[in-house]
C-alpha cells in the first residue's frame, strides 16, 4: 500500500517486495517491478478452505467438500473452486496462498512461530511453490562447473550430494 513500509529481496533469482521484514535472505535495492510480492498477515477473501472440523476457530473460511493433497498429516494442499489460488496448509499453523502464477504469496496465521521458523517456510516450499507455478523446476542438486558445462547431483536427503559435490570442487571444478 502507498505508505506502507517495504522490504526488498533476491532470492532464486528472483527480485522479492515483501510487506514484513524475512530473515535469512540478503536485502537488495532494485527499482524494477518485483518479481514476487509476500504478503504478510492476510490472505485473499475468496480463499475457500476445503475441510469442516479442522478450521481454526475464527478462521471464516468456506467448508465446500473435496479431496486434498496431503502429506502424512504435516501440511495439506488444495486449489480453490475459482482455481485462482493454490493453498499450502501446514497443521503447526502457517497458512500460504498463492495466485494463479506465482507471483503474489499471502502469509497468515504466522504468529506461533519465530521469524526464523517463517523464513524456513519462505525459503524452502514456499519460494519453491511460487517457482513451480512461474514455470521453473526447482531440484534439491549440487552442481559443479567444467567449462562450459554443467554437472548436477540430484537426489533425496542425505544420499551425498554435498559430498560429491565437495570433491569435485577440491579436484578443481567450480
Amino acid at each position: 500500500t502507498g505508505d506502507a513500509t517495504v522490504f526488498h529481496y533476491k532470492a532464486f533469482g528472483r527480485s522479492i517486495r515483501s510487506n514484513s521484514p524475512l530473515t535469512g535472505i540478503s536485502s537488495s535495492a532494485f527499482s524494477e517491478s518485483p518479481d514476487m510480492f509476500l504478503w504478510f498477515g492476510c490472505r485473499p477473501d475468496e480463499v475457500e478452505y476445503p475441510y469442516g472440523g479442522d478450521a481454526p476457530a475464527g478462521d471464516g473460511l468456506t467448508v465446500p467438500r473435496w479431496n486434498l493433497e496431503q502429506c502424512n498429516g504435516i501440511w495439506r494442499f488444495w486449489r480453490c473452486r475459482s482455481r485462482c489460488y493454490s493453498c499450502l496448509d501446514y497443521t503447526d499453523g502457517p497458512l500460504f496462498v498463492f495466485d494463479r502464477n506465482g507471483s503474489n504469496i499471502w502469509c497468515d496465521r504466522l504468529s506461533r512461530l519465530a521469524p526464523a521458523e517463517v523464513s524456513l517456510y519462505i525459503t524452502g516450499p514456499v519460494l519453491g511453490l511460487a517457482l513451480r507455478l512461474q514455470g521453473v523446476l526447482c531440484l534439491h542438486a549440487g552442481a559443479v562447473v567444467s567449462g562450459s558445462r554443467a554437472i548436477a547431483f540430484a537426489g533425496p536427503s542425505g544420499s551425498g550430494k554435498s559430498t560429491i559435490t565437495s570433491v569435485f570442487l577440491k579436484k578443481g571444478f567450480k
